[in-house]
């Protein structure tokens, strides 16, 4: 997600999704926590090994915010039922 998200995760009713990888599961819960603690929706997305498929959501945000000119106030959600 972009700087600005970063500083205000606010779009209203739903929370911006910031998903956590890597291979020790304690750390993990306490990045999980963090996330979740400053307002975004903080989960666990896998081992260490799955955090090059964040490296795709990361250019799919790029590209929908500048060269699809959406502008960098939009961001991903999780939805759960």
């Amino acid at each position: 997600t972009g700087s600005g998200n970063m500083t205000n995760p606010s779009y209203g009713a739903g929370k911006i999704m910031m998903p956590v990888t890597g291979d020790d599961d304690s750390a993990k819960k306490v990045a999980i926590d963090l996330a979740n603690q400053i307002g975004f929706d903080g989960f666990d997305a896998g081992p260490l090994s799955s955090s090059r498929d964040l490296e795709h959501l990361a250019m799919l945000w790029i590209r929908m915010a500048y060269p699809l000119g959406n502008g960098p106030d939009i961001s991903f959600g999780l939805m759960r039922r």
